[in-house]
């Protein structure tokens, strides 16, 4: 799974994305008020550390649950 299309929620500042199946974190810099990621029980890290790199991309995060 793939998360995408969250564009259009600019003011969005806390998001769960628990239990998705997702395999990597990206398409995030588009939220730029983002302070909390819930993203627990997914497919996280199967492909190495290169799955996390879009945590780079998140500049107010202040909480991360993984």
């Amino acid at each position: 799974m793939v998360i995408e299309n969250l564009h259009f929620l600019k003011d969005l500042r806390i998001l769960n994305l628990d239990d998705n199946c997702i395999t990597k974190i990206e398409n995030l810099g588009e939220l730029p008020y983002l302070e909390t990621l819930q993203i627990k029980r997914n497919r996280i890290g199967q492909n190495g550390i290169s799955d996390l790199t879009g945590l780079l991309e998140i500049k107010e995060l202040s909480v991360l649950d993984i």
